[in-house]
């Protein structure tokens, strides 16, 4: 298969499964963190309680090099299997921070647009200066493969390594990592969703979830159409830094805009029509959810610690990362050449 149409299935595969199962498993998982963690307490104290359990997830950033290292001599499976029990556990951290920190956030900010408007800029801006916008996007515009050789090493905002006589700078920067930069993504998006809740068809909710989803898809397919030439752009400012960093930034302002309005459609629908206001269908939306992306072997893409730096890839590769089919179709082949060698050796013998 050409690269162009393996970039075509890796795009529909993104917008078209990768995408609902991300939102699937968030629906589920966010409904039952609201149902199961303190429910007779204060809002406050539930929302910061799952806040203060997610920030464990800072210790993900020293288990996973440790766990790297102790798995290196075992099987295939058995590695597999310990793999995915480790992400599944941090993805609970982290689906706490982003549930916890959104809900102080709301009871901190109440409803006003205006101040929305403000944090939203000045969070997303911080993000931008950090270098970390990327860390705000979601499928289908970024997919992390469970079988990639870097799983288990946090890519951080100073992009440190845990050394034994360096380790503090390195918990900074974890710190920096988890807190500061996951806490601006939640207020990025927490904010923005505020914003679309009053501005886009506030008194029709059905018709503002359906907008929301085709203006996404549109604004998100015409970015993947383009993406080739956008790319190349991109390749063609790796002499100069700074301009294409201005340049990609811009970019995913546009993506941003796309996954917001995907997001919230697709949430609103999901939370409305499947087994609305339930445990059960809460319960249902998580297993389905996780078994998904888990059999895709994209779970990763939820639970695995770290976060998106921009201006680190040349030549164009950093707009839109997808290579799910390629890193397959390469997996593959290099599969098959081994067994090939190992026949012509049997063979020889």
């Amino acid at each position: 298969m050409d690269r162009v149409r393996i970039k075509i299935v890796d795009c529909f595969l993104s917008s078209i499964v990768f995408f609902p199962m991300t939102v699937i498993y968030w629906r589920g998982s966010w409904d039952l963190l609201d149902i199961y963690v303190l429910p007779r307490y204060s809002k406050i104290i539930r929302f910061g309680s799952m806040y203060i359990f997610g920030l464990f997830g800072i210790a993900a950033y020293f288990s996973q090099p440790l766990l790297e290292r102790q798995l290196r001599n075992i099987n295939g499976t058995l590695r597999g299997m310990l793999c995915r029990f480790y992400m599944y556990a941090y993805s609970w951290m982290n689906m706490s921070v982003w549930r916890g920190g959104w809900g102080v956030l709301s009871e901190a900010e109440g409803d006003n647009w205006k101040r929305s408007a403000i944090v939203l800029s000045v969070s997303y801006f911080l993000l931008v200066l950090m270098r970390t916008s990327r860390t705000s996007m979601w499928p289908p515009f970024t997919v992390n493969l469970d079988f990639r050789p870097d799983l288990l090493r946090p890519t951080t905002l100073m992009n440190r390594m845990p050394r034994k006589n360096d380790l503090f700078p390195y918990l900074l920067d974890a710190f920096l990592s988890h807190v500061i930069v996951f806490g601006l993504a939640v207020s990025v998006w927490k904010n923005a969703w505020d914003l679309m809740d009053v501005f886009i068809f506030p008194n029709q909710p059905r018709i503002s979830d359906l907008f929301c989803v085709v203006a996404g898809y549109f604004i998100s397919t015409s970015l993947f159409v383009f993406q080739t030439k956008l790319a190349r752009v991109s390749a063609s400012m790796d002499g100069r830094q700074r301009w294409r960093l201005i340049y990609e930034d811009c970019v995913y302002v546009f993506a941003l805009i796309a996954l917001l309005l995907l997001y919230r459609g697709m949430w609103n629908l999901c939370s409305k029509y499947i087994l609305p206001e339930s445990s059960v269908g809460a319960l249902l939306c998580h297993l389905f959810g996780t078994v998904s992306l888990f059999s895709m072997q994209i779970f990763s893409t939820v639970g695995s610690p770290g976060v998106g730096r921009d201006g680190y890839e040349t030549n164009g590769t950093a707009l839109f990362p997808i290579r799910y089919m390629s890193t397959f179709f390469k997996e593959v082949s290099e599969g098959l050449h081994a067994a090939q060698n190992v026949l012509l050796n049997e063979i020889t013998v």
